[in-house]
């Protein structure tokens, strides 16, 4: 797939967020035409470490008893997927913004589905999904 200049924007600041989260590695990435896939390693942060002997329903509970900011956003918790994936999608958006001068537009949906990988299995499977997706498009 060739992209476009607001693509190549996509592509250069995920290739940026190590470089604000020091626990985060990237594995594979697609930027498509409406939507993105990826796949990052979250290693230890001050959020995993905080919730790392804790029962996963004290875990849930906390993430869904999280209170709305001033901008209507849930909270979430530094080092967090959520964290992560926010700061990626105002990275971006700030950027086409700039360049498209439409300051306060929004580009993407407000959520974003994301999964545990469980197996080296499942890794793989995922990774040729991403691969040949952009196949499709």
């Amino acid at each position: 797939m060739v992209l476009n200049n607001l693509g190549k924007i996509v592509v250069d600041r995920w290739g940026e967020i190590p470089d604000h989260f020091d626990f985060v590695s990237l594995d594979e990435f697609q930027c498509l035409p409406d939507h993105v896939h990826m796949i990052l390693w979250l290693g230890e942060s001050e959020w995993s470490r905080l919730f790392s002997n804790e029962e996963n329903n004290h875990l849930q509970f906390m993430v869904d008893d999280v209170d709305a900011d001033q901008s209507g956003l849930p909270n979430v918790p530094a080092g967090s997927l959520g964290t992560v994936v926010r700061s990626f999608k105002s990275a971006v958006t700030r950027s086409i913004n700039r360049i498209n001068q439409t300051e306060g537009e929004k580009i993407w949906h407000y959520r974003y589905h994301d999964r545990v990988i469980r197996s080296e299995e499942e890794l793989e499977r995922i990774r040729k999904y991403i691969r040949h997706n952009s196949l499709k498009h």
